[in-house]
């Protein structure tokens, strides 16, 4: 699962090795890829085959949740626990820029190429 506050969004990217699939549970979520910008909202779901490029937004007005599945999904959960922070309280943390440097080496590891910020 995945809770998104208002304007966090990942960077444009693309996974070598692994299907993604997205159902929104509450608020909004964009989504960019094949040079579309599709809002999706509650009961949304997204699917993205390995070697599209893609990024998400949350672009609700409050935070918004979804569950991520990702097949066989065992580089992105790597990449997803070494980049997180544990957590010290059940509140959604402010929006913050992530480690670049981190994010592309760890992503690199794992098959997942960064290319930029999301397309306007």
């Amino acid at each position: 699962m995945s809770h998104g506050a208002p304007g966090h969004a990942t960077p444009f990217h693309v996974h070598q090795l692994e299907d993604e699939a997205f159902y929104v549970l509450d608020g909004e979520f964009t989504f960019f890829y094949d040079g579309k910008q599709i809002a999706v909202g509650p009961g949304g779901y997204v699917f993205l085959p390995r070697g599209i490029p893609h990024g998400i937004r949350c672009s609700g007005s409050k935070p918004s949740t979804m569950l991520i599945l990702a097949v066989p999904g065992t580089g992105f959960v790597e990449m997803m626990t070494e980049m997180a922070d544990p957590a010290l309280e059940r509140v959604l943390p402010p929006n913050t820029i992530s480690d670049l440097d981190k994010l592309t080496r760890v992503c690199s590891e794992r098959q997942i190429d960064l290319l930029g910020p999301l397309p306007h």
